[in-house]
């Protein structure tokens, strides 16, 4: 498994010439990291920030695909958390918004494009963030091509600007962003216990 973390973390760094299919399991954490540069959004601050995963083949979850949780944290801090409406099968689809947060204090924070989590958005505007998010689902699996690079940095988070409602500008501003998938912490948990137990089993057979 760290040779696959490894590899996965080595393919973020190098974009886009490890182009493969990844696959997202439930017992599996799809964790993007990044930071943000105020300084990039000349006057005109983001009050929107969203993932999409977008493939250039077919995008697959399996059949069905459940309950799809995203969590937006900064640094060990729970800032909101979005549930993807998307919980039937889908086939042949070309994108998936997995995540979606509006500012608090946006004047179009009941944005009704979507269904959007509202957030602070403070340490994303100071340049404080240390984001990640974090990327789960119940069951089934989800299979989508990364990375992908449209000409707009796709699957990975963007930022925006809600100017009326339905439209949103894009605002650039993400930066210091890789990915990987990795266990999440209650496989961890169990991996540790199997190891101590055998290891605790060898103990004894020496005795």
């Amino acid at each position: 498994m760290g040779s696959l973390k490894t590899a996965l973390l080595v393919c973020a760094l190098a974009l886009p010439a490890c182009a493969d299919i990844w696959t997202l399991n439930p017992d599996n954490v799809l964790e993007y990291t990044f930071q943000t540069n105020p300084s990039a959004w000349d006057g005109t601050a983001p009050d929107f920030l969203e993932l999409n995963l977008i493939t250039n083949g077919s995008f697959s979850p399996a059949e069905p695909l459940s309950d799809l949780t995203v969590k937006l944290y900064d640094g060990n801090t729970l800032l909101g958390t979005y549930v993807s409406p998307f919980t039937g099968p889908i086939s042949n689809f070309m994108g998936l918004t997995v995540g979606e947060w509006v500012s608090a204090t946006s004047p179009n924070s009941n944005f009704p494009f979507g269904q959007p989590t509202k957030v602070d958005f403070t340490s994303i505007l100071d340049g404080t963030i240390q984001g990640r998010i974090d990327i789960t689902i119940s069951s089934g699996a989800m299979n989508f091509d990364f990375p992908f690079d449209g000409g707009t940095s796709e699957n990975y988070p963007r930022l925006g600007y809600i100017s009326a409602p339905n439209v949103v500008t894009s605002r650039p501003g993400i930066v210091d962003t890789s990915v990987q998938i990795t266990p999440e912490p209650g496989s961890i948990a169990l991996l540790g216990s199997v190891v101590l137990l055998a290891l605790g089993l060898r103990s004894r057979s020496k005795k």
